[in-house]
């Protein structure tokens, strides 16, 4: 059976469900996660095996978590630690 064709009209009126974001693995190696969306819950895949899922007040959470953190981080390159 053939598969359905693509409706390049979809892609144009509904916004993306997933993103691929390059990243770094512990040991500081270029890797790949992947932020989807499916059913209002966000999941976050680290790698083929690892996923966290995100829903209601967790998303807003993680959110203002993340903005935090991503601030301090920001301060820290500004402001290398002396040793």
């Amino acid at each position: 059976m053939p598969s359905p064709a693509r409706d390049a009209t979809h892609d144009q009126c509904h916004p993306p469900r997933e993103w691929l974001l390059r990243c770094s693995d512990p040991d500081h190696r270029p890797a790949v996660c992947s932020i989807g969306v499916t059913d209002g819950i966000v999941e976050v895949w680290l790698d083929e095996r690892t996923m966290i899922s995100l829903e209601g007040d967790e998303i807003d959470r993680f959110r203002a978590s993340f903005a935090d953190a991503a601030a301090l981080a920001a301060e820290d390159r500004a402001h290398p630690a002396q040793a």
